[in-house]
């Protein structure tokens, strides 16, 4: 079963906490991207951007989560 997240009382969804693992993983991607210039082969960049956001938070709200100890 899925818990809401206690941040300092505050009871947040679970999803907050995989949209920060995804924020986390997107930028230093995003940053690569920018350095290599994969970039520059978009029509508009910052769509790039979003879809490599969506897919670095697909990737983790997908994944399995451990199950907590009983």
């Amino acid at each position: 079963m899925i818990h809401e997240l206690n941040l300092f009382g505050v009871y947040l969804a679970p999803f907050v906490g995989d949209y920060a693992l995804a924020l986390l993983l997107f930028l230093p991607l995003r940053a690569l991207a920018a350095r290599v210039g994969a970039l520059r082969l978009f029509w508009r960049p910052v769509f790039a951007e979003i879809l490599l956001f969506a897919c670095c938070l697909a990737l983790i709200a997908f994944l399995p989560k451990p199950q907590a100890a009983l």
